[in-house]
């Protein structure tokens, strides 16, 4: 577990994973009775062809983790799996399952330290961890001192706020942040605009391929005009 080098074991996160996580093997369950439910998916959309592809030809080697509920199997990661099995009109579909008894909060910690150790993960994807756990009810003392670190993230309430609002910004500001992949700072070029001059702005950007400085240059340009003409 390399992942875990340079962290305290009292850091009451790894201990959780030193302990492991009880689940079932790994078993193929049928797709129908998977629920279209995204609450935990926090990763942004991606081009599937490439998946598609792998799919096609090899089938799914990494499973879904999936939690077992009455009314069917709640996804826990492998969204983009299970849409394309869905698409491909697969019938059965590689899956671990976790009991019920299990909290969503301890297997949701689990995919998260999956995917940390494969990539870095988008301020975007990091405000949706926020808002997935406010939903779970972790307490907002637990997320700044625990889950800030884990993310890479200042141990600062302000930041956890900054981070919270950010998916109130149009789908356009999320891309450009997204593709561009601004800081905290840099999204505060959208902060006093209307939401309709965030989605013009961000487009501005999205069209000509402007980059954060550049934009918020001519946001400043905008903005100075109005003020002079009254507009």
């Amino acid at each position: 577990m390399c992942f875990l080098i340079g962290f305290s074991p009292e850091f009451s996160l790894w201990r959780l994973i030193l302990k492991g996580i009880d689940i079932m093997q790994i078993t193929e369950i049928p797709v129908e009775e998977i629920l279209e439910d995204f609450f935990f998916c926090f990763t942004s959309p991606s081009d599937f062809s490439t998946l598609e592809h792998s799919i096609r030809t090899s089938g799914i080697e990494t499973p879904l983790h999936v939690l077992s509920t009455e009314k069917g199997y709640r996804l826990i990661s492998g969204f983009s799996r299970f849409k394309v099995a869905v698409k491909l009109q697969m019938s059965k579909i590689p899956a671990v399952i976790h009991s019920d008894g299990e909290k969503p909060e301890n297997i949701f910690l689990g995919i998260l330290l999956e995917h940390l150790t494969c990539r870095t993960l988008t301020l975007v994807e990091k405000s949706r961890i926020i808002h997935i756990l406010d939903e779970l009810n972790i307490p907002p003392g637990r997320i700044q001192k625990e889950f800030l670190l884990l993310l890479n993230i200042p141990e600062s309430l302000e930041v956890m706020n900054d981070l919270r609002n950010l998916l109130k910004f149009s789908p356009e500001v999320l891309e450009y942040i997204e593709r561009y992949n601004l800081s905290l700072k840099q999204v505060k070029i959208f902060k006093n605009l209307s939401y309709y001059e965030q989605t013009m702005m961000a487009d501005l950007g999205l069209s000509l391929q402007i980059r954060a400085v550049e934009l918020s240059d001519i946001i400043s340009m905008f903005y100075d005009v109005s003020c002079r003409d009254d507009i």
